[in-house]
């Protein structure tokens, strides 16, 4: 089911803690799903020469990237800890914070912060 509303950031009795999936009651949803997020961030990676580089050097050719989905479903404080490449962990965070705005989480039926991890893949688009 999905839940359209227009979520006010500022209520005042609003939840400022930031949960784990697992502490709210309804997950934060990327617009259309998880198949739509990864065709989103596919598109938006910017394969520069260096990039495509590091990608051919890389042995798992993907970065780790945890985040926090806001209140109002912004992309907070992109960060990846597990930097076997520091190029592609700063693509992937680059790419993760500019994100579109995700459907909350909510916790007693008042949406709330959550914190997310994704695995960003890297594929070199074919030459045409």
């Amino acid at each position: 089911a999905k839940i359209a509303l227009k979520v006010k950031a500022s209520d005042a009795d609003a939840d400022n803690n930031i949960y784990s999936d697992v502490m709210t009651d309804i997950r934060a949803e990327y617009p259309g799903g998880e198949e739509a997020m990864n065709k989103w961030i596919s598109e938006n990676i910017n394969y520069t020469d260096e990039i495509i580089e590091a990608v051919k050097q890389d042995q798992f050719k993907s970065t780790p990237v945890s985040f926090t989905i806001g209140r109002d479903g912004s992309v907070e404080n992109p960060h990846s800890q597990l930097n076997f490449n520091r190029q592609l962990a700063l693509e992937a965070m680059r790419v993760v914070g500019k994100m579109p705005k995700w459907i909350p989480a909510f916790k007693n039926g008042k949406p709330v912060a959550s914190r997310h991890d994704i695995i960003v893949n890297f594929v070199i688009p074919s030459e045409e």
